[in-house]
């Protein structure tokens, strides 16, 4: 695999993207690739499925600044975002074969107001992070398929409760059941997604996801990415 930085990108959750990182990661490792996984958990901390609060133990010290809580007065800039990824980038280039996260920086990034309110400064931050990986020759799978067969993934995963917490959120319960309203909401999003990943020149590879079992899509996947089976 040429790629050093590999990206599993998708918006709706239940896609599959931890279960194929961690798969790629385990393929990769057997053919003695030494392997730096960034998976969720890192980031955002563990997510309850009940009522529990986010465990923040696991987030890695690059990344605790740019949560949002009470005690922030203002939302991480752009800049902030990509020396974060600079820090990550160190761990890395620390004798790494592989970086691979079930993330995309844009999920990151893209919950920040100046994100969300002005697409354009979010392309631009897609840019200035794909030059500041160049040297890492990035590779992005992009899960795709329906977005509700995606959640319904999710929900058996899960349970109905955190559906629930995750349409309030979205604000999407008016005349839809909450499963479809957060489909809806996903499916908006993955164009924008979509769209700012290719502007921003990270040339994503796209994987079919929602139509076969694991194996099928990890084949799928190293096949994008010109690893023989």
């Amino acid at each position: 695999m040429d790629a050093r930085l590999l990206m599993i990108a998708g918006i709706a959750p239940g896609a599959g993207k931890s279960s194929l990182a961690r798969h790629l990661a385990e393929c990769f490792s057997s053919r003695g690739v030494d392997v730096l996984e960034v998976d969720e958990d890192s980031v955002w901390g563990r997510r309850q499925t009940g009522r529990g609060p986010i465990d923040r133990s696991s987030v890695w010290p690059e990344f605790v600044d740019l949560l949002p809580g009470p005690e922030r007065e203002s939302w991480p800039t752009s800049e902030e975002f990509v020396r974060a990824f600079c820090r990550v980038r160190q761990r890395r280039l620390a004798g790494v074969g592989a970086w691979i996260q079930d993330w995309s920086w844009l999920d990151l990034a893209g919950t920040a107001p100046w994100a969300t309110t002005d697409e354009s400064s979010l392309v631009e931050f897609s840019r200035r992070l794909r030059l500041e990986a160049d040297s890492l020759k990035p590779a992005v799978l992009y899960l795709v398929g329906e977005p509700e067969v995606f959640l319904k993934r999710a929900v058996a995963e899960r349970g109905h409760l955190w559906l629930s917490r995750h349409a309030r959120e979205l604000a999407r319960w008016e005349g839809l059941s909450a499963l479809r309203g957060v489909a809806e909401a996903y499916a908006e999003l993955d164009g924008e997604r979509r769209r700012v990943l290719e502007v921003g020149g990270w040339c994503p590879a796209y994987v079919v996801a929602d139509d076969a079992d694991v194996q099928t899509v990890l084949d799928r996947a190293l096949t994008a990415l010109g690893v023989e089976l």
